[in-house]
């Protein structure tokens, strides 16, 4: 389960730029996930949800994820394609 490895990663960077900039709360975190990614976004979702309540300047913060469609493109053809 790697998602909570990324989200321990994105606490600690929030909190850091969070003391760089004298914040005292994160309201929201906009994260764009790529389709074939691996992460599983309701895992990502809870393992969020449990580090919110170990960074106090994340208490109140919601988390949105975006997915980026996966594509590929055809060297032969000069053509992209979305993967479905």
């Amino acid at each position: 389960m790697h998602e909570m490895g990324i989200v321990l990663h994105l606490a600690k960077t929030l909190d850091e730029t969070a003391e760089e900039n004298k914040l005292t709360k994160i309201g929201r975190v906009t994260l764009q996930v790529g389709e074939v990614s691996g992460i599983m976004t309701d895992l990502f979702t809870d393992a969020f949800d449990y580090f919110k309540k170990k960074h106090p300047i994340l208490e109140e913060c919601t988390l949105e994820l975006e997915t980026i469609p996966a594509v590929t493109w055809c060297d032969n053809c000069q053509d992209r394609k979305s993967v479905v």
